[in-house]
């Protein structure tokens, strides 16, 4: 007979493990599910086995980073105790473990996608150099789960799957019957599916899915998403732990800004729901049961959808440029009226000289015939505040460029025909100097791998917006003499 030594439960459905002395008495069975669990040593420091007790609850409540700590400080404690090593690798690697309802097993639930292999973890390492026999083997099976998930996650990124929204709800009630959450969501999946949308609910499309496939699939409709809806009328299902990982995974990406902050709401129907356990934020829901309920869902899923996210980057570039505009109109405006005060000064004084007379298109026609040495010269002696003629700057950024690319041009000349090319948009604003300024961003910083904002795309789609034409970009390319980018 099997002589039981010490008593552990499982996770899964409660019941007592059972450790075999002759095997192994740092893995325990259930004799009632079958799930198998690794366990510390019975000559662990007790201070050791109190601090991976703790660091176990912070994993339950997706607390890594408090939870890495006190691995790492059982460790200190006692050395040879493996569990500590293997707890920091899942810890360090954001991976929680949830009971499988399908399978009735425990599960690895990923919060990273870092493509690395957990395997090769200098603490997932060290825990199998301090281990042997079936607790080896149970720390290798788990090691090779996690990376199965990264792993298909991966497969499913190069597929090109992507969704629109993640449905997130409480599927069955503790009756074992559907919830009228799980009713609302079917509805909300067929209602945006028939608009042409690509909603993600995985009891429709993960129904016949199981194990490291399922984790996978949730993990990439996770980050693939621009939105997620939350589907709850009763409040108490936000503590349930497969709703709860969803939506804390989700909140995650929020608070690294890889998803927007206004792309999680929820769809309630009776008393409102405005939070989420555990987040001070308050989050405007929808009323299933209000007027127009599904056009208002559908208006929040379009807000979040690839097409809206660059239209909203266009026109907060477009605004940026504005605002930059006019800064530059007040700049130049203080500067004319301080120019125009000192001339009158002068000449009400007596003192004032009449300065010299700069021509404008004599300028333009020594740079059209390519003098532009001789240009050069005569725009700099233009006098001060006496060109009010924004070509003259275009044809000043031309100049500069002395009939070759951008590319090759010396970093001084560049910035000094950006500021002409800006400087003529706070003049005038017309396309071909935008498209212009879009020119050099391309062949210059682009090329050259260089931040610069805005970036040469909205430049040129402020060109576009401002209606330059095929015909003046190849008049501008022939004035240059250079040849025109494929993608201007």
């Amino acid at each position: 007979m099997q002589e039981v030594v010490r008593e552990f439960f499982c996770k899964t459905c409660k019941g007592a493990l059972e450790i075999e002395a002759e095997k192994s008495e740092e893995v325990g069975t259930c004799p009632y599910c079958g799930n198998r669990y690794t366990l510390p040593k019975k000559t662990t420091l007790p201070t050791a086995l109190d601090l991976i007790s703790k660091a176990q609850a912070d994993m339950n409540d997706c607390k890594f980073a408090e939870a890495y700590a006190k691995f790492m400080r059982a460790s200190e404690e006692d050395d040879s105790e493996p569990e500590a090593y293997f707890g920091m690798a899942v810890a360090s690697c954001k991976v929680q473990y949830l009971k499988d309802e399908v399978e009735n097993c425990w599960r690895p639930i990923c919060h990273d996608t870092a493509n690395t292999c957990f395997c090769d973890d200098k603490n997932y390492r060290r825990a199998l150099e301090l281990s042997d026999g079936e607790k080896r083997e149970e720390y290798e099976r788990r090691g090779n789960e996690i990376d199965a998930v990264r792993e298909k996650f991966y497969n499913l990124r190069k597929s090109g799957t992507e969704y629109d929204v993640f449905i997130c709800v409480k599927v069955t009630g503790e009756d074992g019957k559907h919830t009228r959450d799980y009713e609302m969501a079917n509805a909300i999946y067929d209602d945006l599916k028939d608009k042409g949308y690509r909603p993600f609910f995985s009891e429709r499309i993960l129904k016949q899915v199981t194990g490291t496939d399922y984790e996978a699939h949730i993990l990439y409709a996770l980050n693939s998403a621009e939105c997620m809806i939350i589907v709850c009328c009763n409040k108490d299902y936000l503590d349930t732990k497969w709703v709860k990982n969803e939506y804390a995974r989700y909140m995650e990406m929020i608070a690294a800004k890889t998803k927007a902050a206004d792309s999680l709401t929820f769809v309630f129907s009776g008393a409102p729901v405005e939070s989420l356990p555990g987040y001070s934020q308050k989050i405007q829901g929808i009323d299933y049961n209000s007027f127009g309920a599904s056009s208002k869902i559908e208006r929040y899923v379009n807000e979040h959808t690839p097409a809206s996210r660059k239209r909203k980057e266009e026109e907060e570039a477009k605004r940026r440029m504005e605002e930059e505009q006019r800064r530059r109109d007040r700049e130049a405006m203080d500067s004319m009226r301080q120019e125009l005060h000192s001339i009158t000064s002068a000449w009400n004084s007596g003192s004032g000289e009449r300065a010299p007379i700069f021509d404008g298109e004599h300028f333009k026609s020594l740079v059209k015939n390519k003098n532009y040495s001789e240009a050069a010269k005569y725009f700099e002696k233009a006098p001060q505040g006496s060109i009010t003629d924004p070509d003259v700057l275009f044809y000043a950024a031309v100049c500069l460029l002395e009939g070759r690319k951008a590319f090759l041009a010396p970093r001084d000349k560049i910035d000094k025909a950006v500021h002409y090319l800006n400087e003529a948009i706070a003049m005038s604003g017309k396309g071909i100097y935008y498209y212009f300024l879009a020119y050099i961003k391309y062949d210059y910083f682009e090329r050259k791998y260089l931040n610069t904002s805005p970036n040469y795309r909205q430049l040129y789609q402020a060109a576009a917006n401002k209606g330059v034409t095929n015909g003046e970009a190849n008049a501008l390319y022939a004035l240059l003499g250079v040849a025109r980018p494929s993608c201007l």
